[in-house]
């Protein structure tokens, strides 16, 4: 996800969902995207640069290292 500086406001609320799949170096053995990833950002901005305060959330599939056994983590 590309967001420009130039055309977001102080104090602007971003919220939406991502497939994780289309997230760029997520590529991972280690877990999955079992749901979407949920967002809700609050952007702060600072001449320059930009604080983002907020949440993400989604579930993954992981695999125990000691059992070898899949499980969710959210």
């Amino acid at each position: 996800m590309i967001v420009r500086l130039s055309e977001i406001e102080d104090g602007s609320v971003l919220k939406g969902s991502i497939d994780g799949l289309q997230l760029k170096g997520m590529e991972c053995n280690d877990f999955s995207f079992l749901t979407p990833v949920n967002y809700e950002i609050v952007v702060r901005k600072c001449e320059d640069s930009a604080r983002l305060e907020g949440s993400i959330r989604c579930t993954l599939s992981m695999m125990c290292s000691r059992c070898l056994e899949s499980f969710a983590c959210t």
